[in-house]
């Protein structure tokens, strides 16, 4: 869903996406990691726990620890959801941040019974 609107020459335009999730899920099975946006060097990533069939498990709140090798740094130690190494997922979801001025770096993210995912970020 869409909507643009002009005033003075000036065209600004917004978008919304939303997703409904009907399916019931199992017990988490997977971990999950998305590049979801880029700001100069700041990404932002998100891990999302899925069931053995690839459907979120929407109700999932368990501890993600996350790591970062290679050229970047983690953001972390803010007190923030997007901003801590180790957080408590909300939605079978979680968010974190990456400082990647050059080269690339791997993020692991683990929860305890889920196999660890891995992502590489490349500049």
């Amino acid at each position: 869903m869409g909507v643009v609107a002009r005033k003075a020459g000036v065209e600004v335009a917004d978008e919304i996406g939303l997703r409904y999730q009907t399916e019931k899920w199992d017990k988490p099975a997977q971990l999950a990691l998305e590049e979801t946006g880029r700001a100069g060097a700041m990404v932002t990533l998100l891990a999302r726990l899925l069931d053995a069939k690839s459907i979120p498990c929407l109700d999932a709140r368990n501890v993600i620890r996350f790591k970062l090798a290679g050229d970047g740094e983690l953001i972390q130690n803010l007190g923030t959801t997007s901003g801590s190494r180790q957080v408590e997922m909300y939605n079978g979801r979680a968010v974190v941040r990456v400082r990647l001025a050059k080269g690339e770096a791997v993020l692991s993210a683990a929860v305890e019974g889920v196999r660890t995912a891995l992502h590489t970020i490349r500049a």
